[in-house]
């Protein structure tokens, strides 16, 4: 089999600069930012209508990915670590390939991987709110 082509080591080097960059603005603004963006701590849909909406706890989620607590990120959103851990795994069998010459990258790696994650969005979605609507707040309040 050929190596792995140029192209798909520069869709891998753009996938993860890119998300990496967005991981980055996200937390700093999240941290950094003066006044009443700081903490980003309001959530628009749940303070008009009174329900989670379907990305409520990414944000907790991500800054507890970026200080490397992983219990912790699954607890507050789900989709997020777990997504993380997809893109790994698809980055591991890409360097793999690079090094050995081979091209599991595209034939041999789980797409259905790929489809649990709006299914985990979905069903964080449903759940939470069934859970808010029976009294039971599972992010509480933004601190």
């Amino acid at each position: 089999m050929s190596p792995i082509s140029k192209k798909k080591i520069c869709r891998f080097a753009v996938l993860n600069g890119s998300l990496l960059a967005i991981a980055l603005v996200y937390a700093a603004v999240y941290t950094f930012a003066p006044g009443p963006l700081r903490g980003l701590k309001v959530c628009f849909v749940r303070e008009v209508f009174g329900f989670y909406c379907p990305g409520c706890g990414g944000s907790r989620s991500l800054l507890a990915l970026l200080r490397f607590q992983i219990g912790k990120s699954f607890a507050y959103y789900p989709a997020l670590p777990y997504t993380v851990l997809v893109i790994l795994g698809y980055d591991v069998c890409l360097l793999s390939d690079a090094w050995r010459g081979v091209d599991c990258y595209t034939k041999k790696y789980p797409k259905w991987l790929w489809a649990v994650i709006p299914l985990l969005v979905f069903l964080t979605f449903v759940v939470r709110n069934i859970l808010l609507q029976n009294g039971i707040d599972t992010l509480g309040n933004f601190s």
